[in-house]
């Protein structure tokens, strides 16, 4: 085996380049005047060079300034206002360097919070009245000047003086429509309709809904005799009233002809011409010293008394009951009679005696000091008369029969449904009572379904229930102490008797589809869409928005709610409800926005001059309106400086003849709606020739793009690779095969029309560097491949052409294995190998992955 021993070589490959510049740093100040988009960006740079530009964009990269959509254009003016909140960069570069710097993204506040306006539509307490309409105001910027108008007349009612307060209460109106206008310090204005309209439900609508009884604690003789309004107040279309109907009326008692209402002196009677009591109030003391007997001979006079706050009345009637005797017989308590007395308006005690009509020995005494007392003893099937004395000495009209039949033993239950009420708070649901004869008071019954036509209660379901009480509900997942509406047969069993009875559960159905918006001014008007059993039996509410929370609607048909009239744009939810309920069966979502009426797209509106000072610029302002046609066709006028005086209001949106500077303008719908903003007039800057590569190795890319930095203009290039294809074009593409090593010169001569008339040459220099390999060791001077001694700074390195590779031995001299490509490939090479390939003709490095000729590297 020979050994070669190398005792010291170095391979050194080096090139070195130190490039140092300045750092080049964009910032911008944000700052604000406190009104809508008056936001303003100050820009300052660091080394860009001379004569720095900027260029104001949106932090997504849309341009704004100084010319919206031209990321080729910049402004000498350092200044960007009328900005919106929102986010910000700004560009910036040197006049003399096509190389654009940015800033970090910057966050500009405004100052501004946009109006919002709380203003109800309104109900009349009755008829024929008027009522003050109060608005209160959130955001904006004081002084604020408020006004009414009367959309019907389109006539302003009221205006008021300029303040800072945030609410205001304009004069007292009739029904009808209007609309409020609440103008800023901003100068922006915000309208929102409002509505007044007369009561869903007058005087005449309203009633009682059963009999208005009397009854007192027989238990205390000196107790007060109380009127009851049994089962309350409702509508005379048979549905109950809501909360906000009911709360237009209050009621008295009319009593030897006049009229007695709360207890206002605390002894706990109704009082002479106290306030009324409401609708909720259904158990209620008469007038101090009122007697039994007063209300038997008064009871045609005495009149429940049904009030608004206009003065209108109704009077209904009230009704004289005697008290109520019953008798029954069951398994277990055998015959029973009870005497229920509190409408007769006696005191205990109270004795009896009942007489058997078939056997006058069969006589039974009872004293009754409770209310609904048993007596026991009685023969079955046997009818018994009866007399009575309370101990204030009556004996007549405390009942309207004067004998009881008690019932026959019998093994069957005798069952009875009472009516059934629906759920005012859940759809398809109503309670089940029953009645049952034969069977002793609170009995357990237990039941089994035999048929049914509701697919929640099966046949086959099985329940209980006591003798005298709503039925509970069959299901956990009901509502407490409802069934689901249905028709059902019931088979009982009990320890007195079995029965069967096919009872029906009443119940409200309803679903809801659509719902129907329509646009006005300042807001928009709504109404449910669906599919109704009762159009009196629904109500439709405002749950949640951003006004008249709680005002309800009732339904027009079985298809659809009456009109919310005038709501204020925003997001609501509108709840549907049962009359007489509390909880919302149906919910809808509605979202009308408008929290731009008149929206402007600063994106694209403003304008530009050709250079300082001039005044060819055209402002162009581009906003859109979203009220209702015709009235979203949009007024424009301007005003210079920021709180300047405006000219009049015009229809076009193009202002001319204007200089570099700060302008406010305003814009003005139909509806008077009106929006104030300020944008910046910009000045363009002289057009710019640039390059996407400025220099490049020649082997490096295939492509070099030209690019001049003004847009809409005639193009003349000229310069290496330019030809009659692309010498026009506003960014030719130049084939690098057609550029020279060193300097490659362009020129573009550049024209425009109105407004700037430009006519200017300016230039480009692409720099092409020649690219060569290492060649083969020992090939002529020209391609030196050196050996020499440590010293980097010999004739030897600095003679030699390619200068990148420096071989040095003591003792020995330096050979670079040849090898064809195919022998390369087939090798099993280590990573830093190095051997000349014969075929590419030059020296080869292998990286661990891949082989690659070394290649001198460009250095400009």
């Amino acid at each position: 085996m020979r050994y070669i021993k190398i005792h010291k070589l170095f391979v050194i490959v080096f090139i070195l380049l130190v490039n140092f510049v300045n750092a080049q740093t964009v910032t911008g100040v944000a700052s604000n005047l406190g009104c809508k988009n008056s936001g303003k960006l100050t820009a300052s740079s660091t080394g860009l060079g001379t004569g720095p530009v900027y260029q104001l964009q949106k932090s997504d990269g849309t341009v704004l300034a100084p010319i919206a959509g031209d990321v080729n254009q910049f402004t000498s003016s350092n200044v960007f206002s009328g900005l919106a909140t929102g986010s910000y960069i700004i560009k910036g570069k040197s006049t003399s360097n096509t190389t654009v710097f940015s800033s970090a993204t910057i966050a500009v506040s405004d100052g501004y919070t946009n109006m919002s306006l709380t203003n109800p539509s309104l109900s009349l307490p009755c008829v024929g009245e008027s009522k003050v309409v109060a608005v209160t105001l959130s955001g904006g910027k004081s002084p604020f000047v408020y006004s009414i108008k009367n959309n019907a007349t389109n006539t302003v009612l009221e205006t008021s003086a300029s303040t800072t307060a945030t609410t205001f209460s304009f004069a007292a109106l009739p029904i009808g429509s209007y609309t409020v206008t609440v103008e800023d310090g901003c100068g922006q204005t915000i309208i929102s309709p409002t509505t007044i309209s007369n009561p869903s439900v007058t005087v005449s609508s309203v009633k009682t809904k059963a009999t208005n009884y009397f009854q007192k604690d027989a238990s205390s003789c000196s107790s007060p005799i109380k009127l009851f309004i049994q089962s309350g107040f409702g509508n005379t279309n048979g549905s109950n009233l809501s909360a906000a109907e009911a709360a237009l009326f209050t009621w008295k008692i009319k009593y030897n002809g006049a009229y007695y209402g709360k207890d206002i002196d605390g002894d706990g009677y109704s009082d002479l011409n106290s306030p009324g009591y409401s609708l909720s109030s259904t158990f209620v003391n008469m007038p101090i010293g009122v007697t039994r007997q007063n209300i038997i001979t008064n009871i045609s006079s005495i009149k429940v008394v049904i009030l608004d706050a206009c003065g209108n009345s109704k009077e209904v009637s009230t009704t004289y009951l005697n008290g109520i005797i019953s008798a029954t017989t069951d398994c277990v308590n055998g015959s029973r009679v009870r005497p229920v007395v509190n409408p007769a308006l006696v005191c205990f005690p109270i004795t009896y005696t009942f007489t058997n009509t078939t056997n006058a020995a069969d006589v039974l005494q009872f004293t009754q000091t409770t209310d609904g007392q048993y007596f026991t003893g009685f023969t079955a099937g046997k009818t018994y008369s009866f007399t009575y004395n309370d101990v204030n000495g009556t004996t007549s009209n405390m009942f309207s029969v004067t004998s009881v039949a008690l019932p026959a033993n019998s093994t069957t239950l005798v069952v009875n449904q009472a009516t059934s009420f629906v759920s005012s708070n859940y759809l398809e649901y109503g309670t089940l009572r029953l009645v049952f004869s034969g069977v002793a008071s609170n009995s357990v019954i237990n039941y089994t379904v035999t048929a049914s036509n509701s697919p929640l209660v099966p046949v086959g379901t099985t329940g209980s229930t006591l003798s005298d009480a709503d039925v509970p509900s069959v299901n956990i997942t009901d509502p407490s102490g409802y069934w689901p509406k249905g028709t059902y047969t019931l088979s009982f069993t009990s320890s007195c008797g079995n029965g069967s009875k096919t009872v029906t559960v009443n119940g409200r159905t309803a679903s809801i589809s659509s719902f129907s918006t329509v646009n006005v001014c300042g807001g928009f008007d709504y109404k449910m869409i669906g599919n109704f059993d009762d159009s009196a039996a629904y109500e439709v509410v405002i749950v949640s928005g951003p006004s008249n929370v709680g005002l309800t609607k009732d339904l027009a048909s079985t298809t659809e709610s009456l009109l919310f009239e005038g709501l204020t744009n925003g997001n609501y939810v509108f709840g549907l409800r049962i009359k007489g309920g509390t909880r919302n069966v149906y919910t809808q979502t509605v979202n009308f926005d408008a929290s731009s009426i008149i929206a402007i797209d600063k994106a694209t509106t403003g304008g530009y001059t050709c250079a300082d000072g001039e005044t060819n610029a055209i402002l162009t302002i581009n906003a859109t309106s979203s009220s209702p046609a015709p009235n979203n066709v949009l007024e424009y006028r301007i005003a210079n400086g920021f709180g300047g005086t405006f000219g009049p209001f015009q229809s076009s949106n193009t202002f001319e003849g204007l200089t570099n500077s700060l302008y406010s303008y305003q814009i003005k719908d139909g509806c008077g709606n009106v929006v104030t903003d300020i944008v910046q007039i910009g000045s363009a800057s002289s057009p710019v020739a640039s390059s996407d590569i400025t220099n490049f190795c020649g082997a490096s890319y295939n492509q070099v793009n030209l690019f001049i930095d003004l847009n809409n203009a005639v193009y003349d290039w000229t310069g290496p690779g330019i030809n009659a294809t692309n010498k026009t074009q506003r960014n030719p593409a130049i084939n690098v095969t057609d550029m020279s090593n060193g300097d490659n010169q362009y020129s573009v001569h550049v024209t425009t029309q109105a407004p700037c008339f430009i006519d200017k040459t300016v230039s480009v220099t692409v720099t092409k560097i020649a690219e060569t390999k290492l060649p083969i060791s020992g090939t002529p001077k020209a391609y030196l491949v050196a050996v020499s001694t440590q010293n980097q700074t010999a004739n030897a390195i600095t003679n030699s052409k390619n200068g990148a590779l420096v071989l040095e031995s003591k003792t020995k001299g330096f050979v670079i294995t040849r090898q064809t490509t195919t022998q390369i490939n087939a090798l099993n090479p280590s990573e830093g190998m190095l051997v000349f390939d014969t075929d590419e003709n030059c020296l080869k490095l292998y990286n661990g992955t891949t082989w690659n000729c070394i290649k001198q590297v460009c250095v400009p």
